[in-house]
């Protein structure tokens, strides 16, 4: 039986048209309940609980993790609450946050209240001279023997016709 999760008001719409594994359904909080979005976050989710037909609430609003009301409704309740720590309004970040964590979140038991809190690094390229040296250091090689042998190898290679 698949999993459903609601996709809170301020959550960029995207990850609702992403094609989700058959054992996830994602649904916006609007085409869930229009009437829903308008409630204090703390009332969603008691109103998300007694319905009963969602497994929990995914959010970009990490602040509901500093709300007594909300937290003392999660421990009461059987959802779970996913938070992308750090998307803001960031439509492919959070989306994306969500492609990769989502399948760890489904491996846990819905049956009890639980909080994901989803985190994405910065990605910071590194040079390419840098690896270069750290694989020499592997090899236990100079970094211009390294692209010597790399060198001569791939005119090896040219001459044969081969990749």
């Amino acid at each position: 039986m698949p999993q459903t999760y609601v996709l809170d008001h301020n959550f960029p719409p995207l990850a609702v048209d992403v094609r989700w594994p058959p054992d996830l359904h994602m649904i916006a909080l609007s085409r869930y309940d229009p009437e829903l979005p308008k409630l204090d976050d703390w009332r969603l989710l008691e109103e998300l609980d007694r319905r009963g037909n969602v497994t929990g609430l995914v959010t970009i609003d990490g602040r509901m993790l500093n709300q007594p009301k909300e937290l003392v409704v999660l421990v009461n309740s059987r959802l779970g609450l996913v938070v992308t720590e750090g998307a803001g309004n960031n439509a492919l970040r959070a989306t994306g946050m969500l492609l990769v964590h989502m399948p760890a979140v489904l491996v846990h038991p819905a049956s009890a209240p639980q909080i994901f809190q989803l985190y994405a690094g910065n990605v910071m390229p590194t040079p390419v001279n840098k690896r270069i040296n750290a694989l020499a250091g592997q090899r236990n090689v100079t970094p211009p023997a390294l692209i010597r042998a790399a060198t001569a190898e791939m005119e090896r290679l040219r001459r044969q016709g081969s990749s």
